[in-house]
């Protein structure tokens, strides 16, 4: 009778112990915001990753003295779009923060940005294709095949 009782005890107090954990709400970071918003990488973080991913991508390309012209092209392009991409991912985050609580947009509002959107994306990714032509076109059957699998992570088929 005693086990049972002090098993029942026990279970009531670690099931207690969790719901009242579960219920605990998140300490504010240091900046005042929320411990979820202190995990989201910051745009320095992103510029790093940034930065290592062309890095990997140039070391694995093991690049030659001639394809190096087509890479320093491709890098700048790369870097100046994720740069615009970051100037507007930070005015859309300025715009929302500024807009009034509650207010709800208009569908069509919604429409246009979207649109908007969607066509400096076919834009961005129109000048990432031909800044990436001259590089790929300049490397050889290995390259083509590694650079492949690093960008995508995909083997392409044979």
């Amino acid at each position: 009778m005693r086990k049972i009782l002090a098993a029942g005890l026990i279970a009531y107090a670690v099931a207690g112990a969790s719901l009242a954990w579960a219920q605990t709400p998140p300490a504010p970071a240091a900046g005042g915001g929320s411990a979820a918003a202190s995990n989201a990488p910051t745009p320095e973080d992103i510029a790093a990753l940034s930065d290592a991913r062309l890095a990997a991508l140039k070391a694995g390309l093991k690049l030659k003295a001639d394809q190096e012209k087509s890479w320093t092209s491709f890098e700048t392009t790369v870097r100046d779009l994720a740069k615009q991409r970051q100037d507007r991912f930070a005015q859309l985050v300025k715009d929302r923060q500024s807009a009034p609580k509650g207010q709800i947009s208009s569908p069509g509002d919604v429409m246009r940005t979207r649109a908007k959107t969607m066509t400096q994306a076919a834009a961005d990714l129109t000048r990432y294709a031909d800044a990436l032509d001259p590089l790929y076109k300049a490397l050889d059957d290995e390259q083509k095949h590694r650079m492949l699998v690093l960008m995508t992570g995909l083997m392409p088929r044979r």
